[in-house]
């Protein structure tokens, strides 16, 4: 159903119809779908920069299990039901829990609000989920992984 909608909203906003015309060839769009379903879980690689960046083994460890579970929901299991999801989800908010009280203690105001941020770009691309936006899902939930790794490299 999410891969129809991205076609119904790339067929009514492209001109793949004068490429068809010029050219006579079809183009083999579920491909691009998938693809662009999968950009928040190729951008969830992110998360693995702060385990380069830290030398203390938990953090690494923290930071490897979030990059694993983020991208077997985002990109692996996309567009199924998984326990991946629920795996993530769960995992996700124990660990913004964890950053959140890391940057209370560290008092640092300007990561505090990037990480609120991400929460706001994370709600709403659970909204553009649940409405059908898929466009907005990808970016917002883009957002969500983009500013989480910001935030991670700049804690350690």
């Amino acid at each position: 159903m999410l891969l129809q909608q991205i076609k119904l909203l790339y067929d009514k906003n492209s001109k793949c119809d004068l490429m068809i015309l010029e050219t006579g060839n079809i183009p083999n769009y579920d491909h691009i779908y998938n693809i662009c379903l999968r950009i928040p879980g190729i951008l969830s690689l992110l998360f693995i920069v702060p385990v380069f960046l830290s030398t203390i083994l938990y953090v690494k460890i923290l930071w490897t299990l979030t990059t694993f579970f983020s991208f077997m929901c985002d990109f692996y299991s996309i567009g199924f039901d998984s326990h991946w999801l629920a795996l993530d989800r769960i995992w996700a908010k124990l660990f913004c829990i964890y950053i959140f009280i890391n940057l209370i203690i560290m008092n640092d105001i300007h990561l505090f609000c990037i990480s609120v941020l991400a929460i706001v770009y994370y709600f709403l691309s659970c909204y553009a989920s649940n409405t059908g936006g898929v466009i907005d899902y990808i970016v917002y939930h883009s957002m969500w992984h983009i500013l989480g790794a910001y935030v991670g490299i700049n804690i350690i």
